[in-house]
């Protein structure tokens, strides 16, 4: 068996230089390593950035809302990434200067891995290393549904197949502790890995470096695109109280109602630049616009919205476009199509075809503010990716002294959340639901150098769930102390009328018309002496 560890990727790296700065470690609290928030770099905030090889590298760092993204899809055998300490760079400024494994410290990060690949099981694309003071640690390698730690002779150690949740479609928080020879990885409040530490250092550079964290694909014979949005450690961690307030995610499929996109109403615009200066302008008129399909899932809860990770949307065929799937200059469907002046290099035609997105909340929830009969939610950060899976090609073409003939695929290499600064809002009328959504995103990619590639896409989403039809509402009903409590899985904005009876014959007013304004909705009263049945009148 051979280990690939190459040494040029720590010993041949691009040299950086990093001012000098001062900063007192404080106990007490966890150190911010990376704070995406910023919308700067870990290497614009300490952290050692290298690229093995140094030259001809094709992996792309990116700084999208809220975090970064790392993408080394382009080349398998590149590796890149980031370290708060190497010799002989300069140390990250904020890294306490001892990780002690006898007394108990913990690293934090926040990870979505986007889209990961791998020759064998041992290799993974983003992978986690940290090193106590006297070189015992982990390192940690993470799949798309899976995550695992390396043995001392770089084979699978512990491995978990079955997270609870998956930090392949949306931001997973990551809590790895280690206390004297053992660590424990926990995702969010679940355990999801522990063992024993291990020793790396008779491979070399960068296993006999003490107190080491770096992440990112340390690996020839894997790759991935992921996106961190922070990176923390503490070295005198508090046992902190369970957080029992406020709305949780709701697992897959746990209510989720679909909400199909109204094409008629749903746009897209595309603007951006090639080469960074050079404007995309539209072949025709209305070429850079068109209409969106597809399915939002959503969860309506405890007055906040969820967003399922299984919602798509797709980009429709406007018009026939130039160059076709050969980036010849034919013109064939497409969902946009544009022309480039790149000055003395030219004109070029650009065709986007068999776009599509992946949509995802990051968040546990966005309140749902009331609005007359309408209520608005925050849409900002929601997760847009162009799955992996998918066909999303930009066709390239251009006509000058040189022809250059260019396909270039979106699949896997674009994500990015969303930068609106427009609410969201939930209508309701009469038995239909309308979730109207804007967006507005950046996707990257590369035709020559990292980024050269930028688009913007604007635009809204309409999408409407009808509720004809429905089952009718089941009450529940519980006693607690002297109350009596009605539940029912109500449809927001739809008016109830409660009656109640001793007989079956006779019903009375319990409750005046109740407008739901949450899901399930209830109503309590105080318990009587005898035995009384109810019903729910719905009124259309």
């Amino acid at each position: 068996m051979t280990v690939h560890i190459a040494k040029p990727f720590f010993a041949i790296a691009v040299s950086l230089f990093l001012a000098p700065l001062s900063f007192v470690v404080t106990t007490g609290e966890p150190i911010a390593l990376y704070d995406g928030l910023t919308r700067s770099s870990p290497r614009d905030q300490g952290w050692i950035y290298l690229l093995d090889p140094a030259l001809r590298n094709r992996s792309r760092q990116v700084v999208v809302d809220g975090g970064v993204n790392l993408n080394t899809r382009q080349n398998p055998t590149d590796r890149a990434g980031y370290f708060a300490r190497l010799d002989p760079h300069e140390t990250h400024p904020k890294l306490p200067e001892s990780l002690d494994r006898n007394q108990e410290f913990q690293v934090g990060f926040s990870l979505h891995l986007i889209a990961e690949s791998h020759s064998a099981p041992q290799h993974s694309g983003f992978s986690v290393i940290v090193l106590t003071h006297d070189l015992w640690g982990v390192e940690l390698g993470f799949h798309g549904n899976s995550v695992f730690s390396r043995s001392d002779a770089f084979l699978r150690a512990e491995i978990n197949e079955s997270l609870p949740r998956s930090h392949s479609e949306a931001y997973l928080d990551y809590r790895l502790e280690i206390k004297d020879d053992t660590y424990r990885l926990t995702a969010g409040n679940d355990l999801v890995l522990t063992g024993s530490l291990k020793n790396y250092s008779t491979v070399g550079t960068p296993y006999d470096e003490p107190n080491l964290i770096y992440f990112g694909d340390n690996s020839i014979s894997a790759s991935a695109s992921f996106n961190v949005k922070d990176f923390w450690v503490d070295i005198d961690p508090q046992e902190e109280p369970e957080d029992t307030t406020g709305p949780k995610p709701p697992d897959s499929g746990d209510g989720a109602v679909a909400f199909a996109v109204n094409q008629e109403q749903s746009s897209l615009t595309l603007s951006g630049t090639v080469f960074e200066t050079s404007q995309v302008e539209a072949q025709a008129d209305n070429s850079l616009v068109t209409s969106l399909s597809g399915e939002l899932y959503v969860v309506l809860r405890d007055d906040h919205i969820f967003f399922h990770p299984n919602s798509r949307l797709k980009a429709g065929i406007n018009g026939d476009w130039k160059p076709d799937h050969d980036s010849n200059p034919n013109a064939k469907p497409a969902n946009f199509g544009g022309v480039i002046d790149l000055g003395l290099l030219g004109t070029a035609l650009a065709a986007v075809r068999d776009l599509e997105f992946g949509l995802s909340d990051a968040l546990p929830g966005r309140p749902l503010q009331p609005s007359g009969e309408n209520s608005s939610f925050s849409a900002q950060r929601l997760s847009l990716i162009i799955p992996e899976d998918g066909e999303s090609k930009i066709h390239l073409a251009t006509t000058s002294l040189i022809p250059l003939k260019l396909t270039l695929s979106l699949a896997g290499l674009a994500s990015s959340t969303n930068l609106t600064e427009l609410p969201g809002t939930l209508a309701v009328a009469g038995s239909a639901q309308t979730l109207t959504l804007p967006i507005e995103i950046e996707v990257y990619s590369r035709a020559i150098r990292d980024d050269d590639v930028k688009l913007t896409l604007k635009g809204t989403v309409v999408a409407v769930r009808s509720q004809t039809g429905a089952e009718p509402p089941r009450l529940i009903i519980r006693q607690q102390a002297d109350q009596i409590h009605l539940t029912w899985k109500a449809e927001i904005g739809k008016s109830y009328t409660l009656q109640h009876a001793t007989d079956l014959t006779q019903w009375n007013l319990a409750a005046e018309t109740l407008v739901a304004d949450t899901d399930p909705e209830t109503w309590s009263e105080p318990l009587t002496s005898g035995p009384r049945f109810y019903r729910l009148v719905t009124s259309e």
